[in-house]
C-alpha cells in the first residue's frame, strides 16, 4: 500500500513539473500570429532537453564522391562595382566548397559570401576580387572548413561586354544542395555589399522569425533550468552560460537579419519582453535578460519599419502625399505612446526618417509640373494645413518647407509663361491676385506670394 502511495506522489510531482515548464514557454508569441501568446502543442508538451535543428545526415564515406547541386544565373548586370545576387538553399546544410563557371560573356567577381543559419556572412577568399573571367572559365574555392549550416550564397558580380551567364555549383559531404535563384537583385550603392544586410530587399522573407522563435524556445528551457538549479551550483552556472549564449544569438539575428523579420512579430515580442522586464524583480538576472531582449526587439522594429517605409516609397515612385500620410500616422502613434517610453523613442526616429524623405520627393514631383494653377492650388492647400498645424510641430515645419518649394516653382512657371500672355490675360491675373493680396493677413505667406505674382506680371 505504501509503495503505491509513493508511486502516485512521484507521478503527481512529475506532472506538475511538466505543467510548470509548459507555462514557461506557452505564452511566447508565435511568428505569424500577432496578438496570440499560445504556441502549438508540439512545443508545450516537450518536457526536457533543449530543442535543436534536425540533425545532419551522416557524411558520405571517403570512397564516395561529394554530393553537388547547381543553379544558373542569367543576364548578370554590367552595373559598375557589381550587383548582388542571392541564391537560397531550400534546406540548410554544411558546404565543403564552391565552383563558379562563366557560361557566357566575361565576368568580374567582386565577392562571394556564404550566409550561415545565424545570419553571418562569411567571405569565400578564392572567389573574391577575381580578375576578368572569360567564357568557359571555372573558378573554385578551397575547402570551406565550415561546421555551420549554410542557408544562402551571395555573389557580387559585374559583367563585361554583354550580360553574362554563370553557373554556381555547391558541394557537400552530407547531402545534395538544392539551390534556387529568384531574379531579384540588390543594387550596391557604395560599390560593395555589406554582409550585415544593409541593402534593403523589398521582397524580404520572414525566415528570421523562425530563427528567432527557435532561440526563444531555448531561452525558456535554460531559464527554467537555471531557476531550478541550486544557488551557486555548477548546474546554475552552466545553465546561465547557455541562456546568455541563446540571448546573444537572438541579438545577433536581430542585428544582421532585419530583412527577414516581420514587423508584427517584432512588435509583439517587444511588447511581450517589455512586460516581462517591468514585472521582473529589480536587479535580478531575469530583469537584465528581459531588458536586452526588449531593447533588441525594439531596435529591430524600427529597422523593419524603416525598410517597409523605403519599400513603400519605392513602389509608389516617391509620392510625397503617401509619405505625408505615413508621417502623420507616425506622429499620431508618437502622441499616443507613454511619455519617455521606448515606443515613443521608436516613433520619434521614424518621424525623423519620414520627414527627411517628404521634401526630396515633393521636389521631384514639382520638377515635372508646368501648370501654374495646379501648383498654386497645392501651395494654398499647404498654407491651410500649415495654419492648422500646432505651433512648433513637425507638421508645421514640413508644410512650411513644402510651401516654399511650391512658391518657388509657381513663380518660375509664371516667369516663363508671362511673356506669351496678352494684355487681357495679364490684367485678369493682376485683378485676381490684387484681391488675394488685400484679403490676406498682413505679413502672411499668402500676402507675400500674391505680392510676388503681381511683381512678375507687372514687369
Amino acid at each position: 500500500m505504501e509503495r503505491k502511495l509513493v508511486t502516485a506522489v512521484l507521478l503527481a510531482l512529475t506532472m506538475m513539473q511538466s505543467t510548470t515548464y509548459a507555462e514557461v514557454i506557452s505564452d511566447l508569441p508565435v511568428p505569424g500570429e500577432s496578438g496570440s501568446h499560445v504556441v502549438s502543442s508540439t512545443v508545450t508538451t516537450v518536457s526536457s532537453g533543449p530543442r535543436t535543428p534536425p540533425p545532419l545526415p551522416p557524411p558520405v564515406s571517403n570512397q564516395q564522391q561529394e554530393r553537388s547541386g547547381s543553379v544558373v544565373i542569367s543576364s548578370l548586370s554590367r552595373k559598375s562595382n557589381g550587383t548582388t545576387y542571392r541564391i537560397s538553399l531550400s534546406q540548410a546544410t554544411v558546404l565543403s566548397r564552391l565552383e563558379l563557371q562563366v557560361l557566357k560573356s566575361r565576368l568580374k567577381v567582386h565577392s562571394v559570401k556564404v550566409i550561415t543559419e545565424r545570419g553571418q556572412a562569411l567571405s569565400v577568399r578564392e572567389l573574391t576580387n577575381t580578375g576578368v573571367l572569360n567564357s568557359g572559365t571555372t573558378s573554385s574555392s578551397e575547402n570551406l572548413n565550415l561546421s555551420d549550416r549554410i542557408t544562402a550564397i551571395e555573389i557580387v558580380g559585374e559583367s563585361y561586354s554583354a550580360e553574362a551567364d554563370i553557373r554556381l555549383i555547391a558541394f557537400s559531404m552530407y547531402s545534395s544542395p538544392q539551390m534556387t535563384y529568384r531574379p531579384v537583385v540588390v543594387e550596391n550603392g557604395n560599390g560593395g555589399h555589406s554582409g550585415s544586410g544593409s541593402a534593403e530587399v523589398c521582397s524580404a522573407s520572414t525566415r528570421g522569425d523562425v530563427l528567432i522563435k527557435a532561440r526563444l524556445d531555448e531561452i525558456a528551457v535554460w531559464s527554467r533550468r537555471m531557476d531550478s538549479a541550486p544557488g551557486g551550483s555548477t548546474q546554475e552556472s552552466f545553465a546561465a552560460k547557455e541562456l546568455d549564449r541563446y540571448v546573444n544569438d537572438v541579438l545577433f539575428i536581430l542585428q544582421n537579419n532585419h530583412n527577414q523579420l516581420s514587423l508584427a512579430y517584432m512588435q509583439e515580442l517587444f511588447k511581450f519582453y517589455n512586460q516581462k522586464y517591468n514585472s521582473a524583480p529589480s536587479g535580478s538576472r531575469p530583469e537584465a535578460v528581459y531588458a536586452k531582449l526588449a531593447r533588441g526587439f525594439s531596435d529591430a522594429s524600427v529597422k523593419v519599419m524603416n525598410r517597409e517605409m523605403d519599400c513603400t516609397i519605392a513602389r509608389m515612385n516617391g509620392s510625397s502625399e503617401q509619405i505625408l500620410n505615413m508621417l502623420t500616422g507616425y506622429i499620431a502613434a508618437y502622441n499616443r505612446a507613454p511619455s519617455g517610453s521606448r515606443e515613443e523613442d521608436n516613433y520619434r526616429k521614424l518621424i525623423v526618417a519620414a520627414k527627411a524623405k517628404v521634401i526630396p520627393a515633393y521636389e521631384k514631383e514639382l520638377e515635372r509640373k508646368y501648370n501654374f494653377r495646379q501648383v498654386v492650388a497645392e501651395l494654398e492647400n499647404f498654407v491651410a494645413k500649415y495654419n492648422a498645424a500646432p505651433s512648433g510641430s513637425v507638421s508645421e515645419d514640413v508644410y512650411r518647407q513644402m510651401i516654399l518649394k511650391a512658391r518657388h516653382r509657381a513663380l518660375d512657371i509664371l516667369k516663363n509663361q508671362v511673356s506669351s500672355m496678352n494684355a487681357e490675360q495679364k490684367y485678369s491675373l493682376i485683378e485676381e491676385f490684387e484681391g488675394k493680396y488685400r484679403r490676406a493677413p498682413s505679413g502672411s505667406i499668402a500676402e507675400g506670394f500674391a505680392r510676388d505674382v503681381l511683381a512678375v506680371v507687372n514687369r
